[in-house]
């Protein structure tokens, strides 16, 4: 290292830098595939699915009927017990003077002994046996009862004190804190800052039973020693036995599978978030590789200045044992050095990689098979790196080296330009990805969605300005800054409610298209920025309206009409017509096609408020907003967010994949190029008493930088044709996840092409430059 700094430099440079990129990655799918399992008894945890057919389609979910909750533990024997649990809720909770919105679920009184949620204070047994019960985790225990924590030094005291207190819910029903548990950890799938019992639910919402509803989540552990498929084949047709108009297949899917298996293709499994753990890890195993090709070029390029110390050695006793040794423990203990300077790089830049990853990675939170791994990693890469060069190496002929070092130093040369094809190829695939993810992401971002996102504010509707809603609205509405106002049940990138029920002149009694329904206010279409294609909007002025219907395009072709403005509708006792077609936009994610959709006039039920901000005046509309919400809805907690900020959560691991990508292709070009200066900076030398004879014979500086750029560049070449058919392959693989995607067109090829290119000239270019304008008196005079 001493002697030549330069090559020890970027050797250790280009291996450290690969380590890092894969220890990062291995951290990350590590913190992955360790979602779920501190249950106990996880291996025995089942989510129940269903899968039904609607129209010409099948379906899969996770939403069941609660019906099930009665039926499942007691009938079958291999079911030791099951537990309903609803969906995340943004609730509004309020003691004294401290009001905030918390998520919440509801679930029933056997959660606590199915999953392992770790209680501070209480009974797990009994916790939700009461309707006005509720669990709270430790965090929101501190953010609700401060005096009691600031009262007590130990949290277990001070927990078991809060036990027994009361809480406001939505402002309509007093519950008693029954116990505090842990802070769920990161890794868990289902999070939650309170739980509530799913009878209080059950009292408000008396749609729950009935086997035609699917509106909760259930869990199910079974008998140690129960094949789950056996159980899936005895359960499968429980829904169809009870509702004759089901099509329902219920089965058990492992619980260890919920976080990374959950894309469903017409009832069968075809990935989910396993695909990013895959691709990762190919990536980080690449660059890996392009790490330890640089080590080995770079090794095998200095065999000439090694040949005269491997000839001595031999001629004094050295076998090619120890030689190859030797080689492989100088590769070994360079690969330890860059393990140091990885590691460190991790340390830093960790907090970083959490923050874009959501993440809560730690060094210290690495377990010892961690760290095993990453050693092993380490002396694997060093073994492999060293392993060629010490076998070449180590088996020169003595003779044959001490009379030509020059002959030794040309060998070798095609396994070089092998390796150096096949790191370029990496690099190329990695720049198509990353080109094609970005791409996407930018098409995700600013398609036409058929609504408008841009400056539209939503929030809980509560209070007051629930009750007096016709007198916010019109206040609200005297400030030029607020362009319009409605209300919805949900937001309108996630309609999740849906039915078969519609009824219409002219449709199939055997049709059970499935069509998604949201309840809006009037003035939704306006604020929402939606194209109305047939018909009008709702008019507050016509009475007959408040049972009128709008439907978007995919509902419109479902009827056997040209013109369904006019036609009856029916639906969940209420009887109308349609009286406009709006433009079909995307309700729910990328991923999935458009739906037949229903909009409902249901403005005494909004649960949220909407409204449209006048462009640049976002500021003065929010201000003005917040102190009319607080006038009417008093004591309630105020929270909003912006519907594109919404939006783009929906697509937060693409986003961060994509940043990921693009960071990991900046690294595999670093560290090829790395390897690319090194070796043209050997090849300079070697070539430099030629490049001085072909000066003195006349050659120009062009001519000569040619020479000694052409060989890379051909090289490149060569990598770009070979990775340009698999890029093609993968990433049209990727794109065929998404219903809406771009096309993968030939400037993307051309890009990578132009870029591959400009960085190897950039890259071999200098050295070329500095050799052709040296004056070659000086390269000869050592002749």
């Amino acid at each position: 290292m001493r002697r030549h700094p330069g090559f020890a430099v970027i050797n250790i440079a280009g291996l450290a830098l690969g380590l890092f990129v894969s220890f990062m990655i291995l951290m990350w799918v590590n913190d992955e595939m360790s979602y779920n399992n501190f249950h106990e008894d996880g291996d025995r945890i089942y989510r129940v699915m269903r899968t039904a057919t609607f129209g010409d389609q099948m379906s899969t979910t996770n939403s069941i009927t609660a019906m099930l909750d009665d039926v499942l533990d007691e009938e079958y024997p291999e079911i030791e017990l099951t537990s309903l649990i609803g969906w995340e809720w943004d609730l509004s909770f309020v003691r004294g003077d401290i009001a905030f919105r918390n998520i919440a679920r509801y679930a029933g009184p056997e959660v606590f002994r199915l999953f392992s949620f770790p209680f501070i204070s209480g009974d797990p047994n009994t916790a939700l046996d009461s309707p006005e019960s509720i669990v709270l985790t430790e965090r929101m225990a501190q953010q609700y009862f401060p005096e009691i924590y600031g009262q007590f030094a130990d949290p277990v005291l001070a927990a078991q004190n809060v036990v027994g207190e009361i809480m406001r819910l939505e402002n309509r029903l007093d519950v008693t804190v029954t116990a505090v548990i842990e802070d769920l950890p990161s890794n868990s799938s289902i999070q939650f800052e309170a739980m509530l019992a799913f009878e209080e639910y059950r009292r408000n919402n008396s749609w729950v039973d009935g086997w035609g509803n699917n509106g909760f989540r259930m869990y199910a552990k079974l008998v140690p020693g129960a094949d789950h498929v056996a159980v899936s084949a005895k359960i499968r047709d429980v829904v169809k036995n009870n509702n004759e108009d089901s099509t329902a297949i219920l089965f058990l899917q492992p619980m260890s599978q919920m976080r990374l298996w959950s894309q469903w293709d017409n009832g069968v499994l075809v990935g989910g978030r396993i695909d990013y753990v895959r691709i990762l890890s190919v990536v980080g195993i690449l660059i890996l590789l392009i790490a330890a090709i640089n080590f080995t070029n770079l090794a095998t390029a200095r065999s000439a200045q090694k040949a005269m110390e491997i000839g001595i050695r031999k001629t004094f006793g050295g076998s090619r044992k120890s030689l190859a040794l030797h080689f492989i423990g100088e590769s070994i203990l360079t690969a330890l050095v860059a393990l140091v300077v990885a590691v460190g790089a991790v340390a830093l830049l960790l907090p970083g990689f959490n923050q874009l990853t959501d993440k809560a990675i730690t060094l210290a939170s690495a377990d010892l098979e961690l760290w095993a791994w990453f050693i092993s990693l380490t002396l694997f890469t060093g073994f492999v790196a060293g392993a060629y060069p010490a076998a070449y190496l180590s088996g020169m002929g003595v003779i044959k080296v001490l009379r030509s070092q020059v002959t030794a130093a040309g060998s070798g040369g095609a396994l070089r330009r092998v390796l150096v094809v096949f790191q370029f190829s990496i690099s190329v695939l990695l720049i198509v990805g990353t080109i094609t993810v970005y791409n996407q992401l930018d098409y995700i971002q600013n398609k036409n969605l058929g609504l408008d996102r841009e400056n539209v504010f939503l929030t809980e509707l509560e209070g007051g300005a629930r009750e007096q809603y016709d007198a916010f609205k019109s206040q609200l509405l005297q400030s030029p800054t607020i362009l319009s106002v409605t209300t919805g049940w949900e937001n309108p990138f996630e309609i999740n409610t849906s039915t078969t029920d519609p009824e219409f002149d002219g449709k199939d009694p055997d049709d059970n298209t499935l069509y998604y329904v949201s309840g809006v206010g009037l003035d939704f279409v306006e604020t929402m920025g939606m194209e109305i294609v047939m018909g009008r909007d709702w008019n507050p002025d016509v009475a007959l309206d408040t049972a009128n219907v709008i439907i978007n395009q995919r509902a419109a072709e479902q009827m056997p009409t040209d013109d369904p403005i006019g036609q009856r509708w029916d639906m969940w006792g209420r009887e109308g017509v349609v009286v406009a077609v709006v433009k079909d936009f995307h309700m729910q994610s990328m991923y999935d096609e458009i739906e037949p959709m229903v909009l409902r006039l249901d403005e005494a039920d909004g649960g949220s408020v909407f409204i449209r901000i006048a462009p640049g005046q976002t500021r003065a509309a929010l201000e003005l907003f917040e102190s009319t919400y607080r006038e009417f809805s008093p004591g309630y907690p105020y929270a909003g967010k912006f519907l594109d900020d919404d939006y783009d959560v929906m697509y937060r691991s693409e986003a961060v994949i994509g940043t990921l990508a693009n960071w990991f292709a900046i690294f595999a070009i670093v560290i090829a190029c790395l390897g690319l200066y090194g070796l043209a900076s050997f090849t300079t030398a070697r070539r430099t008493k030629e490049i001085g004879v072909r000066k003195v014979l006349g050659a120009s500086v062009p001519s000569v930088m040619l020479l000694l750029t052409r060989e890379f560049a051909l090289l490149v070449g060569v990598a770009f044709v070979i990775a340009s058919p698999v890029a093609w392959i993968v990433m049209s693989d990727w794109l065929s996840d998404f219903e809406y995607r771009v096309e993968l067109g030939f400037g993307i090829f051309a890009l990578a092409a132009v870029g591959m290119i400009a960085i190897t000239y950039a890259t071999v270019g200098w050295q070329s430059f500095r050799a052709a304008i040296a004056n070659p008196a000086d390269s000869l005079r050592t002749e």
